[in-house]
């Protein structure tokens, strides 16, 4: 109780006051699908944060969190998130809907960034594991397919590392540059992810893919589970989206190399 009246304290202080921290710095949350122990091959669902910012409607190929907020800030070696029930508002100032404190480099229950019922290589997702991390620059895992938000405040474009990754779970740096410092967040799914949409009108299922480089989904009817898009009611989509200005940021889509 004592360390979360602290942890609770500290997001606090962070929400209004610019905590020091170096310009580089990123919160990563590495999947690793059902392995508790995060031992095992990286499948799922991950994310890269740079601290100290309130991050709301988290997004990732038609998935989007409309429910909460979250507030990351990194602290030591410690990861701290809050989650919020605002999450129409960018300032995480309203009520804590829980917070939590990780240890770098433990391995722990994913929190709820994105909610989605899926699964990977037969492994239904509602419990999903990741290892926590901080480093200097952003995450980019081999073989995955990759959704990019920038802050473009000062900055005219994204950066993006996409020619670079590491299947092991370590920083790639795109090419020295310090471009990798305007991302403001990212998520990214290993190929054969599927989930569930969430509309209700059109149900249908959705798997990601990457092939040769080129991100994409299979998008199925409900009830169709061939996961093929040589079936009637399934068609593949080219999802690749090239730096993109939006209202606030720039976005972009992209798988990296295997």
């Amino acid at each position: 109780m004592k360390l979360l009246f602290i942890i609770l304290n500290i997001l606090l202080i962070c929400t209004f006051v610019k905590c020091q921290l170096p310009k580089n710095i990123y919160a990563n949350f590495i999947p690793y699908g059902v392995d508790s122990s995060c031992s095992s091959e990286v499948s799922g669902l991950g994310f890269s944060f740079q601290p100290e910012n309130c991050f709301y409607n988290i997004a990732h190929n038609g998935l989007v969190q409309k429910e909460s907020s979250f507030l990351v800030i990194v602290d030591a070696l410690r990861v701290g998130v809050a989650q919020f029930d605002n999450y129409n508002n960018n300032s995480c100032s309203g009520n804590f809907v829980n917070a939590n404190s990780y240890k770098n480099g433990s391995c722990i229950q994913t929190p709820g960034f994105i909610t989605f019922n899926g699964s990977i290589n037969s492994y239904q997702l509602s419990n999903q594991y990741s290892l926590v991390t901080i480093t200097n620059s952003p995450l980019y895992i081999a073989n995955t397919q990759v959704y990019s938000q920038f802050d473009n405040g000062g900055y005219n474009g994204c950066g993006s590392s996409s020619g670079n990754s590491d299947n092991s779970g370590n920083s790639a740096n795109d090419s020295g540059s310090d471009s990798s410092s305007s991302l403001y967040y990212m998520t990214y799914s290993t190929s054969g992810l599927k989930f569930s949409s969430n509309d209700s009108n059109d149900p249908n299922s959705v798997t990601i893919q990457c092939s040769n480089g080129n991100a994409s989904v299979l998008i199925c009817k409900d009830g169709d589970d061939s996961s093929s898009s040589s079936s009637s009611s399934c068609s593949q989509q080219d999802v690749t989206m090239p730096c993109t200005p939006g209202d606030d940021n720039f976005n972009e889509v992209f798988c990296t190399p295997n």
